[in-house]
């Protein structure tokens, strides 16, 4: 079934994608064939990350969570 939606939308769209430049027609073959369009910035941001600047991370999510009990009267954010 999945084969025939392809090859149905291959032969319907095949003269306006023509039409498109190499990286719209790349989009295009990736939605018909149900791949990832966008990439995730947010992992590969993470991946880079050195070791000292992920301990720096770690460290200021749990001072900032500290400071925050310490500044709610009851200590219950």
């Amino acid at each position: 079934m999945a084969l025939n939606r392809t090859e149905t939308a291959k032969r319907f769209l095949a003269k306006e994608i023509e039409k498109l430049s190499e990286q719209e027609r790349q989009v295009v073959e990736r939605f018909i064939h149900r791949g990832r369009i966008a990439r995730n910035v947010a992992h590969e941001f993470e991946e880079q990350l050195t070791a000292g600047q992920r301990v720096a991370d770690r460290i200021a999510e749990i001072i900032g969570s500290w400071r925050r009990l310490r500044l709610t009267p009851s200590g219950i954010g």
